[in-house]
């Protein structure tokens, strides 16, 4: 391998030394480094995203024994800067794998769609699946299903009441939010406008459920 470094030839290295089970970057092993310092040639850090849940990933906890994917997936693969021989190091080389493999996961085209249809779309796939359980309420469970009845309903009530197109909902501090709710937010990608009169009970759990629904 020295000498096809020293010769001018790529050498593509895995310095993890075997295959995520979690799909997640793991400690790099020592070795990559000493021999771009005896090569005197720099290290490239590579990363990638959309390979994990293909057959040749540990998904599932199963390698090559499982169904393939029947639509493909976009795979991103995303090269760094080089870094010289005499500055490379463990640590240094996964920081940088780390900041790439960022990089590669913001590309994903999923995260360019609506936020908030992405969240009535997959609640919408699972209608019983129990999603929060209502602290303010004895503990009350509530579904996927009355989640989105929940945000329809106050959705027309917005539309008939109020004329803004875009509309942001403010609770109450003291109001505990579901936590699905932090994960969705209709508002974050437009200026919204605070209707916190509609903090107290009952608009206070409702008025939540309501960022579920797109505007």
């Amino acid at each position: 391998m020295l000498q096809a470094l020293k010769s001018g030839a790529v050498v593509c290295s895995f310095p993890e030394g075997a295959i995520s089970r979690t799909g997640q970057l793991m400690a790099l092993r020592p070795g990559f480094e000493m021999m771009a310092r005896r090569a005197d040639v720099p290290v490239v850090p590579v990363a990638h995203d959309g390979l994990w849940g293909s057959v040749f990933s540990f998904a599932g906890n199963k390698y090559l024994w499982k169904s393939p994917r029947l639509m493909p997936t976009p795979v991103f693969v995303v090269f760094g800067r080089p870094i010289p021989p005499d500055r490379i190091d463990v640590a240094g080389a996964r920081n940088a794998m780390l900041d790439l493999a960022a990089e590669a996961f913001q590309e994903r085209p999923i995260l360019r769609r609506h936020l908030g249809r992405e969240t009535v779309r997959a609640l919408a796939k699972r209608p019983r699946h129990l999603e929060i359980i209502d602290r303010t309420a004895e503990r009350r469970e509530i579904t996927a299903a009355q989640l989105l009845a929940t945000a329809a309903a106050l959705s027309r009530h917005i539309r008939r009441t109020i004329p803004d197109r875009r509309v942001g909902i403010v609770c109450r501090r003291a109001s505990v939010l579901p936590w699905p709710i932090s994960r969705s937010p209709s508002r974050a990608r437009c200026p919204s406008t605070s209707i916190s009169r509609w903090a107290g009970p009952p608009w206070n759990r409702a008025s939540a459920w309501a960022r579920f629904a797109p505007s």
